[in-house]
């Protein structure tokens, strides 16, 4: 069929009438074009960039340069042209290295629309492998400096041309962004056949965007072209495929590809195209930015598009696995710096200079959110790149990272009064109470043989002498884990070192018998078989009396990969550390707190696989120093797991097929079984993709596809990574687990500062934000002026949540869009005794209420047997709980909540006559309700349901409650538990 023939057939399928378009004015040419239209081309002109792939940072930021200086020329030149910039990592370059007339050109075009920074992130990032804060800081630093330096507001277009697949939830961190729309290029394997052009993309939790799909190189064809005719039948393909796919009548076409030049014709093209082939095709081209584009769309068609929960994943998948080192380094320095972010408003309570390090905060994430680019935490480029460029800014924001943590905390730790100098600090970087073992050096005494921690209550916590190495005459330096105690929420807690002994409850043991390594605490017996390279023998879990891993788990296999860096080509396995000969094993620590077992292995290559299990974990960890062979895939290998795969992603999780591919999981993925424990596997940073083979689970570790091949980018990778891996082993589902909670702890510890007092400013203890109902805090971002919003994760709510702007030098709390709270003033009281934050405190009524709450497993009755209420402070509460024949139930987790959520006020478990007993303080300025809520079965929490644990009764002192204009409560400075809180 001849081109006009199929223009003719075109013609008859358009609508009569044309678009008339409410967006570009009628007197202007693209008005006119829509005007006349009976189908519309949006030319969107774009160059893609990456700051390390073909070639390294110095080169590629100066190509780009180049590239906005064309692009803003041209728009000085060419009224109807438009062109696209998307990462601020490089607008940021081409700013402080231009000159004032060049930065007025490139501002005149931005304020003018001509030129619109779409996606207006710090890079292009990849959303599957980055932590949540990172993704956030990416957002935040890009659009703020967007809106700080050239003045104007950040696209609502989130441009994702070239990442190779993207979380399933990016819809729901794109809403919460402020994003309304989002064009990407790629999508999962075998669905680009299926995926409509333009729909509306709904995320796990129905949060969506209006999405565009197509590659972003698809009209590059135009970039060259001459006349009109030489692209007609190219462009009338374009108009079929998007008719057959989206039944609308119009599209989005991309014009341009990695690092190129602005069209300098593409504006007389068009011109000659809808001269000559508008009225015969009904196609009309207009060159638009991103935002006109998608708003023409959404307002002429939005109702007509379908709505699509898509997971465009997995994608080439050998990615993975590619560079591990980039992976666990963005772990790190996320961990490291939101650690800080977190904790500056403690920091400006203390008198420290936050000022600087908000800047230097500010500083370091910069260069980590350049990290996330799709082409940089992949590890997709050439080694040249990669050792020139790439992995030198890895190391340059790890390191600074490092430095920033260490020096806050020591600062800060410095200010915590009201104890000696032979103590600890623990910070807690969560907005829950937590506790936990803490490894931690300390200088002492050098006499000392058993140690305790003792809080501020008096209460003594365990402690376990992991090593002592003399320093002088008198002192000695001590590796310690310490048991902590309970923790405030985003806060900390002083614990004096000094001479004692306190029994572990149920202590964990490590020995070697024979051949074999047993590690058993009182929830799980891991045996370890020395004669098969150190593999797993079995995972016995006493709670149910299942065996959860079975003989050959933890085994180390090596494939053959002749892919490159993008992808695999997975052939047999020419390797396996059961063959590897054990060199050493050795118990490095015997327990009572934790254990820790190291086998040493050599044979293909060299191995090291330590086994650590904590007193009170039902689960154990596994760290892993892996280098891959030549040419090969290092897997590390599961057998006995079966069930439901559920895999972690961005701020969420969702369910998938475990099958052949390599799935991306973020911080974690679970295998739930069906009437058997199911197991949750947790990854620092490495170790993010994994598929089932042979019946088998494997969890991808490294890989090396050092052979050059040709049209493909090869790689050498043969250096040790150390990938750290924690099992643990539950019942029921994801979400009654709160398996997120669980990632976050191990990827965000307790950090203990052994650190003598220098200007005591705070109390011994303290905390200030508490936050339940499965919400974990993401960071505290400083917006200036000592005020700071919280962001919280919460799978079961959404994304995240921004909960409200919190004023730390005056103690008042706002919400988000600026309108304060009442008590809108309260007073911040200093002194090395106590910190309190109070307003006015008027006589608290409550209204408790009794009600049912659902489980798999049965229902039970919740009711409140007595309530005292002392003054509008003190509250004392008993709840029963009770199962549907009115027998109590023992052992629960009741919890104790103001207005229904989000405040959780305290959390109990029942004793043997279905009792939960709470004792509060509580500061509010006006009336409040308070509930109770069925937990769960703490028999799956086994950290928190030890009657040993529960007789610790940790005391906490409330400092601010605050409610909104509605009476719901927005923030909490933390609320005081007295008796058997949690």
């Amino acid at each position: 069929m001849s081109g006009r023939a199929a223009a003719l057939i075109l013609a008859a399928l358009l609508p009569a009438l044309p678009l008339n378009a409410s967006g570009a004015p009628i007197s202007s040419p693209s008005g006119r074009v829509l005007e006349r239209a009976k189908f519309v081309v949006f030319l969107i002109p774009h160059s893609h960039w990456d700051p390390d792939w073909l070639m390294p940072w110095s080169q590629a930021s100066e190509v780009v340069r180049s590239i906005i200086l064309s692009a803003a020329q041209l728009a000085e030149r060419q009224t109807e042209f438009r062109f696209v910039a998307d990462q601020v990592a490089f607008l940021k370059y081409y700013w402080e290295r231009s000159g004032e007339a060049e930065r007025r050109l490139f501002l005149a075009a931005v304020r003018r629309g001509s030129i619109e920074i779409a996606g207006g992130m710090v890079s292009q990032p990849d959303t599957v492998l980055p932590s949540e804060q990172g993704l956030l800081w990416d957002v935040l630093l890009g659009h703020s400096w967007v809106s700080e330096t050239l003045g104007v507001k950040p696209s609502p277009v989130a441009w994702q041309c070239d990442p190779f697949g993207h979380a399933p939830t990016l819809p729901e961190l794109l809403a919460a962004s402020g994003y309304r729309y989002v064009y990407f290029g790629r999508c999962g394997e075998g669905q680009e056949g299926w995926l409509p052009r333009a729909f509306w993309w709904v995320g796990p939790t129905g949060a969506k965007v209006l999405a565009f799909f197509r590659g972003y190189c698809d009209g590059e064809f135009l970039l060259h072209a001459t006349s009109a005719g030489e692209v007609y039948a190219k462009l009338l393909d374009v108009v079929r495929d998007a008719m057959g796919r989206d039944g609308i009548n119009a599209t989005i076409l991309p014009v341009g590809c990695d690092f190129t030049q602005p069209p300098p014709n593409l504006v007389k093209l068009v011109g000659e195209w809808n001269s000559k082939y508008l009225e015969s095709t009904g196609v009309g081209l207009v060159i638009a930015t991103p935002s006109e584009a998608f708003k023409f769309i959404e307002e002429r068609y939005g109702g007509k598009l379908r709505e699509v929960r898509l997971d465009p994943n997995p994608l080439w998948q050998g990615w993975y696995l590619t560079r591990p080192a980039a992976k666990l380094a963005e772990r790190r320095a996320s961990y490291l710096l939101s650690t800080v972010t977190k904790m500056l408003p403690l920091a400006e309570l203390a008198g420290l200079d936050v000022s600087e390090l908000v800047q230097r905060a500010r500083d370091a994430w910069f260069d980590v959110c350049v990290n996330h680019h799709h082409d940089s935490i992949t590890g997709t480029s050439p080694d040249s790149t990669w050792l020139q460029s790439t992995w030198p800014r890895y190391v340059r924001a790890l390191a600074g990272a490092r430095e920033l943590f260490e020096s806050a905390l020591a600062a800060l730790a410095g200010s915590v009064g009201g104890r000696s100098a032979s103590s600890i600090v623990v910070f807690n970087p969560s907005t829950r109470v937590r506790r936990g073992v803490v490894l931690v050096n300390a200088t002492l005494p050098g006499n000392l043989t058993r140690l305790v921690a003792v809080d501020g209550e008096g209460c003594a916590h365990p402690v376990q002498v992991l090593s002592v190495r003399g320093i002088n005459s008198t002192h000695a330096l001590y590796e310690l884990a310490v048991e902590t105690g309970y923790v405030p929420p985003l806060g900390y807690k002083s614990l004096e070192l000094m001479e004692g002994e306190v029994e572990v409850p149920a202590p964990v043991q490590a020995s070697i018998e024979g051949d074999r390594a047993v590690l058993e605490n009182a929830y799980v017996r891991l045996v370890v078989n020395l004669r098969a390279g150190g593999v797993v023998e079995e995972l016995v879990d006493k709670v149910s009396g299942s065996r959860v891993l079975k003989a050959g788990s933890g085994e180390v296999v090596y494939y053959r990969d002749w892919g490159d860096v993008y992808g695999f080509s997975l052939g047999s396995a020419i390797a396996s550390s059961r063959g590897f000969r054990v060199e050493g094993a050795r118990v490095l620590w015997e327990g009572p707190l934790v254990a820790k077992l190291r086998v040493e292995l050599s044979g293909a290559a060299k191995l090291q696989l330590e086994y650590l299990l904590y007193y009170d974990e039902r689960g154990f960890d596994l760290a892993v120093t892996v280098a891959a062979l030549k040419d090969s895939t290092a897997v590390l290998v599961l057998r006995g797991p079966s069930g439901r795969f559920v895999s972690g992603v961005a701020f969420g999780a969702v369910k998938r097929p475990l099958d052949a591919h390599f799935w991306p999981v973020g911080y974690r993925f679970a295998i739930e079984g069906l009437g058997r424990p199911s197991l949750a596997v947790v990854n620092r940073g490495a170790a993010q993709g994994v598929r089932r083979y042979a019946d088998e689970v494997e969890i991808g570790l490294t890989r090396d596809c050092s052979t050059p091949k040709q049209n493909k980018i090869a790689f050498t990778d043969q250096e040790p990574h150390r990938i750290e891996l924690r099992f643990l082993v539950y019942e029921g589902g994801w979400v009654e687990k709160l398996l997120w909670l669980d990632a976050y702890d191990f990827n965000y510890p307790l950090v203990a500062v052994a650190l003598p007092p220098e200007k005591p400013a705070l109390p011994p203890q303290l905390g200030l934000m508490c936050a339940g109902g499965g919400a974990e805090l993401v960071d505290a971002l400083p917006l200036g002026n000592s005020t700071y919003v919280f962001t919280f994760s919460n799978p079961l709510a959404g994304a995240f949540q921004v909960l409200s702007a919190f004023n730390v030098s005056g103690a008042w709390v706002s919400l988000v869009d600026g309108r304060e709270l009442e008590p809108a003033r309260l007073s911040v009281e200093r002194g090395v005794a106590e910190l309190v934050l109070s307003g006015a405190v008027a006589a608290t009524k409550l209204g408790l209420r009794s009600g049912y709450a659902k489980t798999e497993r049965e229902e039970v009755e919740l009711s409140i047997e007595y309530l005292t209420v002392e003054g509008g402070r003190r509250i004392e509460a008993v709840v029963a709980l009770r199962d549907s024949s009115g027998a109590p139930l023992a052992g629960r987790l009741v919890e104790l909540w103001c207005n229904d959520g989000p405040l959780l006020l305290a959390r109990s478990l029942t004793g043997s006559d279905g009792l939960a007993r709470f004792a509060l303080e509580v500061n509010a300025s006006r009336s409040l309700r308070v509930s109770a809520r069925f937990a769960g079965d703490l028999t799956h929490r086994p950290a928190e349901s030890r009657p040993a644990l529960v007789e610790l009764k940790p005391h906490y002192r409330v400092t601010l409650l605050v409610l909104g204009l509605l009476g719901e409560p927005l923030a909490s400075a933390y609320v005081s538990v007295v008796g058997e809180g949690v």
